[in-house]
């Protein structure tokens, strides 16, 4: 099998999966474009925000409890 050089306008991340590579892109492309994939991606997207916004929600909450227990510590040192 002769090794033959890379077409300049092909990214290098391409690598030797070249042809694998394309299909994959043309198939995520027409994916894309399909409605109900597209819809799917959004639904995705938009649960992962809304779980992480809930963590955030979770995790302030936790950090307000700790930094109230940490006071109420302070107020029995000081006693």
């Amino acid at each position: 099998m002769v090794m033959q050089e890379w077409d300049p306008g092909i990214p290098s991340w391409v690598g030797r999966n070249r042809n694998f590579t394309l299909k994959f892109v043309l198939f995520l492309n027409i994916a894309i474009r399909t409605s109900s994939t597209r819809n799917t991606i959004k639904y995705i997207f938009h649960k992962t925000e809304y779980e992480w916004k809930a963590l955030e929600r979770v995790h302030s909450s936790f950090v307000t409890r700790a930094s109230y227990c940490q006071r109420l510590e302070w107020e029995r040192e000081r006693e």
